[in-house]
């Protein structure tokens, strides 16, 4: 099964990328034996990275602190207690990179960018399994999250709290929720605006909607949603992304 992006082609062409944050930086004996107990004898090392399954990771370790604490977005859910990264010391770019014939079909099709996701996930996973290990920030979502929850959402295969995000915001006409790094998987972001829900209960039905959405489901404007039977529908339409109006997105009212 082939699904097209439904967002232009360079918000695709991002690549994906992760820093993964220490306390001091791995050896490279470390890295290599972290990552191999994750992707196992199909794991090849390369002059610079590794390649598994046609797909190249790139891995660039730094042996300092990111250059700005704003490359930091703390989380209510998702980040621990910002004291916890004092002594980060370190981080590790860690990415998917052009090479085979796979890269060149993710451009194109939301099932190999998918595959290309959950491989960053898994390499991301080994890392952060280092002792040294604090946090990783998702480069392509903006969210600095803490092993833990991390480690959670890979377990329960929650992709919006892994590899995107949903957000709340206090608006002038309620609440407003939307994603983080939906375009990146080649579907627009998704928004719940005007919202007088609670804000739990509005985080978790975005990060529902969110996490169907990155599992291979597709929205469209003039589409609707009901999690029952007996629900109201929900509208989808058009719209500009609350982060960026030239980011497309996609808003859901049960107004």
């Amino acid at each position: 099964m082939t699904t097209p992006h439904s967002v232009a082609a360079p918000l695709v062409e991002a690549p994906l990328l992760n820093s993964v944050l220490f306390s001091s930086l791995p050896t490279s004996e470390e890295l290599s034996t972290l990552l191999s107990a994750e992707f196992g004898t199909g794991l090849h090392k390369l002059e610079q990275g590794y390649e598994f399954e046609d797909v190249h990771l790139a891995v660039r370790g730094i042996a300092a602190k990111p250059s700005a604490q704003a490359e930091y977005s703390f989380h209510p859910v998702l980040s621990g207690n910002p004291h916890d990264l004092n002594d980060v010391g370190a981080h590790i770019l860690i990415g998917v990179v052009e090479g085979g014939d796979i890269f060149d079909k993710a451009q194109q099709f939301r099932e190999p960018r998918l595959h290309q996701i959950r491989l960053l996930l898994r390499a991301t996973t080994a890392l952060l399994r280092a002792s040294q290990a604090r946090a990783v920030h998702l480069m392509n979502a903006n969210t600095t999250v803490f092993p833990e929850p991390f480690f959670e959402a890979i377990s329960r295969d929650v992709l919006s709290m892994s590899a995107a995000t949903v957000w709340v915001f206090p608006d002038k006409d309620g609440l407003h929720a939307f994603t983080y790094g939906l375009t990146s998987a080649g579907h627009p972001e998704l928004e719940i605006a005007d919202s007088h829900a609670d804000p739990t209960e509005l985080y978790y039905r975005l990060v529902n909607i969110a996490d169907h959405v990155l599992q291979g489901a597709s929205f469209k404007d003039g589409d609707t949603l009901a999690f029952s039977e007996n629900e109201k529908p929900a509208s989808i339409s058009e719209t500009g992304w609350f982060v960026n109006a030239e980011i497309p997105a996609l808003n859901i009212s049960w107004a």
